[in-house]
């Protein structure tokens, strides 16, 4: 047996013990992210997780050593893809994504790339001198005049709209007006939970928009309740100021002193 192949063994061995003493696993793709944001977010995140570089195959042989130990765990290999890393730490599955998320950053955005937003250069005065400036914000449809020795934008201008790809104008225009319309960070493609796996459109949660819907199913629940006169613990309180209100007002309408 080579060198090389006793040496990507024994990394495999070795990772598969890591992974085997991992509650929550998860697979992401390194391939987009620069270098230098990828050690920051690597420095950011280790007390809470583990992210784990390695070769494809190393990662899908440690796998394979401890799937026997940790059902259905072999259904992250085909998630295996681009540069890809492993996510190991003890947070679930959801609170892992949510963590992820809200680590990213601001990024620029380059030509062909799909911007996730609608990108609009809004109507105000600019720093920008008159000059063939005008013509490369005019190839993207910005209109623009003279105030006071600079350009100002005439009017709020959508450049791009959400979802479509982009050209090279439009990324040197967001380049001039420092727009940074993309998020980069470490997005989750699959995690393996209490032998559980969870895809990333699933885990992709809007924690605001979720909390506000449990907060209106409350409202809804409490009115319901109290409308329909249930006497359950959130409401009774509630029903007995009603009846007293009530009872009170009853009283003073019929005239009864006592």
């Amino acid at each position: 047996m080579n060198t090389n192949k006793e040496q990507k063994i024994k990394e495999a061995e070795l990772l598969s013990k890591r992974i085997l003493q991992s509650k929550v696993i998860g697979v992401c793709s390194m391939q987009s992210l620069p270098s230098k944001q990828a050690h920051k977010l690597r420095s950011m995140l280790r007390n809470r997780m583990s992210i784990v570089m390695s070769k494809k195959t190393i990662i899908k042989n440690a796998i394979e050593l401890i799937k026997s130990k940790k059902p259905g765990i072999e259904k992250l290999i085909s998630y295996l893809k681009g540069m890809p890393a492993l996510i190991l730490t003890e947070t679930n599955a959801f609170s892992l994504s949510v963590i992820l998320s809200q680590s990213m950053s601001p990024s620029a955005i380059k030509a062909g790339q799909i911007t996730p937003i609608n990108i609009i250069i809004p109507e105000g005065k600019t720093s920008f001198a008159p000059g063939p400036i005008i013509s490369e914000l005019a190839s993207v449809g910005i209109k623009t005049k003279v105030d006071a020795g600079k350009l100002a934008v005439i009017a709020d201008t959508k450049i791009a709209k959400q979802g479509t790809p982009i050209n090279e104008n439009i990324e040197k225009v967001c380049k001039r007006f420092g727009i940074e319309p993309m998020r980069v960070g470490i997005s989750l493609l699959a995690v393996y939970d209490n032998n559980e796996i969870y895809f990333g459109d699933v885990l992709n949660i809007d924690v605001d928009e979720f909390r506000n819907k449990i907060i209106q199913a409350h409202n809804f629940a409490f009115n319901l309740a109290f409308n329909s006169a249930v006497p359950i613990r959130e409401v009774i309180e509630f029903l007995v100021s009603k009846a007293e209100r009530e009872a009170l007002a009853l009283k003073l309408k019929s005239g009864v002193n006592n």
